[in-house]
């Protein structure tokens, strides 16, 4: 695919306008990207009776609720039982999409 970049100059002085067309073959565009939350963390199990378990999930909006849930689904406990201690927080996580 081939086009022309159009560019307008106008004079301070005179405000005369000079209009030139510059050909193109190929044309750079960024790639849409896509903001991705992730939790990523470890469930330790109250007095180490079980294997600790890594546990990671995708959320829209930060949620201590929501995220008490998926670690419960995850591993398969009461979500009553679990208790989120919130070491850092980062920005989401960029990957390409729409």
């Amino acid at each position: 695919m081939t086009g022309q970049y159009k560019s307008k100059v106008t004079c301070p002085t005179c405000n005369k306008e000079s209009i030139t067309f510059d050909p193109f073959i190929t044309v750079t565009l960024p790639i849409p990207q896509k903001v991705v939350n992730v939790f990523d963390g470890f469930f330790v199990h109250k007095n180490f009776e079980q294997k600790t378990k890594r546990v990671s999930f995708t959320y829209n909006k930060p949620s201590a609720e929501e995220w008490i849930k998926n670690v419960a689904n995850i591993v398969s406990v009461d979500p009553n039982s679990i208790v989120i201690y919130l070491v850092s927080m980062s920005e989401g996580v960029y990957r390409a999409g729409r």
